[in-house]
């Protein structure tokens, strides 16, 4: 597995854990809302 493919796996998991809700996720994985926003926009998953 790679990086790329770790981050994105793990970016998936804190959303679907938040609901959808980016905010929550982000404070689940103990970061800013937007470099959680801007990781997902690169892999897709908003």
């Amino acid at each position: 597995m790679t990086l790329e493919q770790t981050e994105q796996s793990l970016l998936q998991k804190a959303i679907a854990a938040s609901g959808g809700n980016l905010s929550a996720a982000a404070r689940l994985l103990n970061t800013s809302r937007a470099k959680l926003a801007y990781r997902a926009r690169k892999h897709g998953l908003v």
